[in-house]
């Protein structure tokens, strides 16, 4: 081998090892970026999933809430039914027991529309706290799908960046080895 070809081995070498560094750190660049994106996507998951237990649990409460204002409507509905049939009983005979019976239903009914109307409220959050659950946890599993393929991004281009390597590595060890061998790969 005369100088010139040497001289113009090493050039092609040092393009190529040029051009495979440029190469490695690209794979690597895109590895940390795919991996930076999978981070967001897990803390977006984390999030949405703690807001749908959150939403699950005062869902819970507001269902208590209303079962307790349910029973307590059960319970002065039939009170209110008692002092309206003992008021229709006495109301031929009229006078202050009659007016009494009569009032103590009208206030049984005040009190059970006013435990219907918490009953009902609670209730509708109850209905909104699910749904907004169910909303959570759909975008928290979709942020979790989002992370998986970023992480599987990350592995194809950490792995190409292995790959990369070796091939510098060979460079290293066997110049024209590896240049033939890059050769055949073309």
């Amino acid at each position: 081998m005369d100088a010139n070809t040497v001289s113009s081995n090493v050039s092609v070498l040092d393009l190529i090892c040029k051009d495979k560094y440029a190469e490695a750190n690209n794979h690597k660049r895109a590895r940390d970026d795919f991996n930076k994106e999978a981070k967001n996507w897990v803390n977006t998951r984390n999030i949405n999933s703690e807001r749908a237990k959150e939403l699950s649990k005062k869902a819970v409460e507001a269902k208590s809430e209303r079962d307790v204002c349910n029973e307590k409507v059960r319970e002065l509905k039939a009170l209110r039914d008692q002092m309206h049939a003992k008021a229709n009983e006495l109301k031929e005979k009229g006078g202050d027991e009659y007016d009494n019976a009569k009032s103590e239903g009208n206030r049984y009914h005040d009190e059970m529309a006013s435990f219907a109307s918490k009953g009902q409220l609670a209730h509708q959050l109850m209905m909104q706290c699910y749904e907004d659950a169910d909303v959570a946890r759909k975008l928290s599993d979709i942020a979790h799908k989002k992370s998986i393929e970023c992480r599987e991004s990350a592995n194809r281009e950490h792995e190409a960046f292995l790959n990369t390597l070796k091939e510098l590595e060979d460079l290293k060890n066997d110049p024209f080895g590896a240049i033939d061998s890059l050769e055949d790969d073309a």
